[in-house]
């Protein structure tokens, strides 16, 4: 979905919904057909007849657990009390005890209604293990049978490909699994579980990652004669599958760091300042990244950074240092080391004490990083990464990264292999790749190299699909148009940007203006948001009654008052809608009536709120389709995004009302962009010039 215009009037009154262009598609690398294999309705009937005893089971026990305590405290002797404390153990755990026929007796003579009491537990009991006794071959059975569909599914190539990559190990041992059995031993037991988790991840939940969940582009068409039935609103995917694998960038940044680490590779590194830098008088103002390197052992690991505003005291020679970046925006690091070391010496010649002196200096620079070596910074949004990072080493035009860069020639040509490639070629190309990138991490002198688990990020793409743009405006694009004005309910971060504006409006005050905002941002969270978050984290989920605990408001915003009166209102709706619904009910209903309440005490809290996108999910319920909104997002292009690596080149949107101004033949990114430009608002964005520092007053 995504916000169009009534052509009436300007303004957020003016917004309205439908259905956007284009939508994004995930799937199942399995259909969830397959995993009805792994059913038994014999054993599924058993075992709730099972848990029902059970819980009667539980139940009864429960209730003797006074009346017995009461008889032990009352026993007359020794011996009593001893055997009141067993048969009391033996129900609280749910066992016989060692001759229930005395027990009963013994209960019965002390109390009868307790008597009576155990009476009924000690047939509940029995009548629980003659369940356990008669289901245990069917048991056995249906065990030996789906696990021998289990290691049958196991075979499959999109849960083998898929687990290559998440789970190495798992999926190396699959092959060696021992012959289904109803009595396993712990290790294949515990395979077993790992691999039923990844075999119904597969099939049934569409979280994209290599062939668990392809991912296509789609369309919105008229479809004439087709109703609103759930098989109308299906979309069709086609068989045809196209791999796009990617390096782990995380392995990149650790051959950068390895480049950079040696003097002599550093001195041919271009450098540049940080972003966000500013000048004052007497201090120098920048943004600096921090990153904590991730663990590379786990099977998903990703390294933190965080970015700060940081201050350093301006020096003359840190002065003299960004007017050379002025006079020079590309220069290496050795040679503004020299350009320094020269200015430091009073005869105007590098070397020396003084060229010693500006390397420790500059490094020192790069370690806090006011410095940057961007040339080899991995930027995520790369469609190739390893090969951009060839690419940079090769521009340096020096005789150590040409021979860095042709030893990546290896792991970029099994990459290249990598799609068309067969399970067992992959296994060997995965072997290759983490071969040849520990060989280059030694020869850049890691001895004790180690890289990632996870080498290698894949998409699959699976073409491109179509959807009934009426039917599915129906489906969803209405009634998400109504849900809209209540969402905002739902957004957790609402309060903290709430709170960000307030604290904008006590600074600036309203209609004011900051033409600083990296120092906004740095004395919001230095002023009051770290606090905030410390204490919000620490508080119940819960508010006294079982309501809604209202949010944080300490700069008295009316519009998070607001926010929680509108979800103190949900709430109430939602129990009071809970209590009149019949038993055994799946689901309630809000009104319109409910939906306009709740945006009646929402407000002015989120003006302009406008969802551009939403994460759906289809399901078939008795024959009528579903749909089931399963996120919200503000950018025009997030789901698509991630995936345009995969779609460049691919043939054009079909022409129509809808793709109207895309140019014929465009790939995904060129039309993403193409309606970027046509919503985008007026104004200009440029590159800023290496920091001056202003004139004294």
């Amino acid at each position: 979905m995504s916000p169009g215009s009534t052509g009436q009037q300007d303004g957020p009154a003016a917004r309205r919904l439908g259905l956007g262009p284009r939508f994004m598609l995930r799937a199942g690398g399995l259909p969830v057909e397959a995993v009805h294999g792994l059913r038994s309705d014999e054993v599924f009937g058993r075992a709730e007849e099972l848990l029902a005893e059970e819980d009667r089971l539980g139940e009864l026990g429960g209730r003797l657990g006074d009346p017995l305590a009461v008889l032990v405290k009352a026993a007359p002797d020794a011996e009593t009390r001893r055997r009141l404390l067993e048969v009391r153990r033996s129900v609280f755990n749910g066992r016989l005890p060692r001759r229930p026929a005395e027990a009963l007796d013994l209960v019965r003579e002390l109390d009868t209604a307790t008597g009576e009491l155990l009476d009924r537990w000690l047939t509940a009991r029995d009548r629980l293990a003659q369940l356990r006794e008669a289901g245990g071959p069917a048991f056995d059975r249906e065990l030996v049978r789906t696990r021998a569909e289990l290691r049958r599914l196991a075979g499959q190539d999109e849960l083998r490909s898929g687990l290559l990559l998440a789970s190495p190990t798992l999926e190396d041992r699959l092959d060696g699994i021992a012959a289904p059995s109803a009595a396993p031993d712990k290790r294949t037991r515990k395979m077993e579980r790992s691999l039923l988790s990844y075999l119904y991840r597969t099939a049934c939940k569409t979280s994209p990652f290599s062939t668990f969940t392809p991912v296509a582009v789609g369309t919105f068409e008229a479809a004439a004669g087709r109703d609103g039935a759930a098989g109308a609103a299906e979309v069709l995917l086609g068989a045809a599958r196209s791999s796009h694998p990617r390096l782990n960038v995380v392995v990149l940044a650790r051959l950068a760091e390895l480049i950079a680490a040696a003097p002599r590779r550093r001195a041919d590194l271009p450098v540049a300042p940080a972003s966000g830098m500013e000048l004052t008088e007497d201090r120098v103002r920048y943004v600096r990244r921090s990153v904590t390197a991730g663990d590379s052992g786990a099977a998903v690991s990703f390294d933190a950074a965080r970015d700060r505003l940081f201050f350093l005291r301006l020096s003359g020679v840190l002065e003299r240092l960004l007017e050379l970046f002025r006079e020079r925006p590309r220069i290496r690091f050795g040679e503004l080391a020299a350009e320094l070391a020269a200015q430091l010496r009073p005869d105007g010649e590098s070397g020396g004490d003084a060229g010693r002196d500006a390397e420790r200096y500059l490094a020192a620079l790069l370690e806090v990083g006011i410095l940057q070596l961007p040339l080899l910074a991995t930027d995520v949004h790369t469609g190739d990464p390893l090969r951009a990072f060839r690419g940079a080493l090769r521009s340096l035009e020096r005789p150590w990264a040409t021979a860095v860069a042709d030893r990546l020639a290896a792991p970029i040509a099994a990459l290249d292999r990598w799609p068309a490639a067969d399970v067992p070629t992959r296994r060997a190309l995965l072997t290759e790749i983490r071969t040849e990138l520990v060989a280059v991490h030694r020869e850049l002198g890691e001895e004790r190299a180690s890289v990632p688990q996870t080498l290698l990020y894949e998409d699959v793409a699976a073409g491109q699909v179509s959807a009934d743009a009426e039917l599915w405006a129906r489906l969803a694009a209405e009634p998400l148009a109504e849900l809209a004005r209540i969402l905002p309910v739902f957004d957790l971060g609402l309060a903290q940007r709430l709170t960000l504006k307030g604290f904008f409006l006590a600074r600036h005050g309203r209609g004011g203006r900051s033409d600083d905002l990296l120092q906004l941002v740095h004395d919001f969270h230095e002023d009051i948001f770290h606090q905030y978050l410390q204490f919000t984290s620490a508080k119940s989920g819960e508010a006294e009654h079982g309501g809604y605990p209202a949010e944080e408001n300490w700069l008295g915003q009316p519009q998070i008052t607001a926010l929680d009166r509108a979800r103190a209102e949900l709430a109430r709706r939602m129990r009071d809608l809970a209590e009149q619904l019949p038993d055994g009910a799946e689901e309630l209903t809000l009104t319109a009536a409910d939906l306009a309440a709740v945006a009646a005490e929402l407000g002015t809290a989120a003006a302009g709120f406008a969802p551009h996108s939403h994460f759906v999910q289809l399901a078939d319920r008795d024959g009528e389709p579903l749909v089931v909104l399963n996120h919200s997002y503000g950018g025009l292009c997030f789901p698509f995004t991630r995936f345009t690596h995969c779609f460049e080149g691919a043939e054009a949107l079909p022409d129509g009302p809808r793709t109207a101004g895309l140019p014929t033949g465009a790939d995904l990114p060129g039309g993403l962009r193409a309606t970027l430009r046509e919503v985008a608002p007026e104004g200009r964005c440029s590159r800023r010039s290496p920091p001056v520092r202003p004139p004294p007053t």
